[in-house]
Parts: C-alpha cells; sequence; structure tokens
C-alpha cells in the first residue's frame, strides 16, 4: 500500500498529488512545474521524489504524468538533466512530439514518465482542439492478451489540477467509488 504522506511540492516551483491504486499495483503521480520557478528546486525536489520511491519502482508500476514546462523536443541542459536523472532510475519518458501547440510554436512541454516496459503500454497524443495542450493518452496493456481493451486496461490522462489543497484532494479521491473505474465500465 502507497502510504507515504511526504511533502515535496515547493510553492512556485514543483507541485506533486500522487495516489496508490492497490489493485493494479500501480502508483499515478501527477507533477506541474510553474515556467518561472526555480529549476534547480525543481530537479532537487523530483530526485527527492524518486529516491522516496525507488523501493517502490521495483514492486509496482510508476506512472508520472506532468507539465513540466520545458521542450523535450530539444537537446539543451535542462532536457539532458531530465534524462539522466530518470534513467538513473531506469525510467522511460514517452512522448517526443508536440503537447502544447500555440499558432506560434510547438512544444513537447508535457509528458508521460514510467518504469512499466515499452512492451506492457500504448500511447498517444491528441489534439482535443479544446486547449493550447494535447492529450496524452497511457494504457497499460492486459497481461494475458496483451490488448489494450476496455475494461482490461488503465487509461491516464495528462491532466494537471488546480488550486486544489492535498487534504481536499485527497478527501475527494475518498469520496469517489472507484470499483466502476478499475473494471472498466461506465457510470
Amino acid at each position: 500500500m502507497f502510504t507515504y504522506h511526504i511533502n515535496l511540492s515547493s510553492e512556485g516551483n514543483i507541485e506533486i498529488a500522487a495516489v496508490g491504486v492497490d489493485q493494479r499495483d500501480t502508483i499515478l503521480i501527477s507533477i506541474y512545474r510553474p515556467p518561472l520557478g526555480d529549476v534547480d528546486v525543481f530537479f532537487l525536489h523530483f530526485n527527492d521524489l524518486l529516491t522516496e520511491l525507488e523501493c517502490e519502482l521495483t514492486m509496482k508500476a510508476v506512472v508520472i504524468a506532468g507539465d513540466f514546462n520545458f521542450n523535450f523536443m530539444e537537446n539543451n541542459t535542462l532536457t539532458t538533466r531530465f534524462y539522466d536523472l530518470v534513467e538513473t532510475y531506469n525510467l522511460n519518458v514517452l512522448f517526443n512530439e508536440p503537447s502544447g501547440i500555440t499558432e506560434h510554436s510547438q512544444r513537447c512541454i508535457d509528458n508521460i514518465v514510467t518504469n512499466i516496459s515499452r512492451e506492457q503500454y500504448r500511447s498517444d497524443t491528441v489534439n482535443l482542439h479544446i486547449s493550447d495542450h494535447c492529450a496524452q493518452k497511457f494504457y497499460i496493456l492486459d497481461s494475458s492478451t496483451g490488448v489494450a481493451s476496455v475494461g482490461k486496461n488503465m487509461a491516464v490522462k495528462n491532466i494537471r489540477i488546480i488550486n486544489a489543497t492535498n487534504n481536499s484532494f485527497r478527501e475527494k479521491l475518498n469520496s469517489v467509488d472507484w470499483s466502476q473505474t478499475l473494471n472498466g465500465r461506465s457510470a
């Protein structure tokens, strides 16, 4: 059971929310790095998060979805530093295509990082045309069939939650009946 109650968020630099899905031996983590935040503080806290998860990384699926606000399509010191850090923990960075699209630019500023092997998931970027961010879809495949079929996969969408305190967020998550979601049925 994922029961960490540590606060690795740093206002203005990195926001982290996590939930354990015991039925799937999975930990889902959402990260937001404000574009004007201190990059060194971000990497310090992100490294602390990965260090805290190090034991879990060998026993559970870990999925980190985030708006990192640096361009994964560029080869620069930020992306090199990020890739070096996640590779230290044997994590895969999934996307290298535009997720932030405006009239003047296309950048991959959102991403999903996981310890799940590439053969065990499918991922896709979809422009829904309702935001300047594309949706990033991630499906964990059914281990017995290798197919991402309804009711037998876990879909993770890269979503940012704004203005929620950790306690309020936990209370809202605890009030949801997750059984239908975990069984793949809609309400």
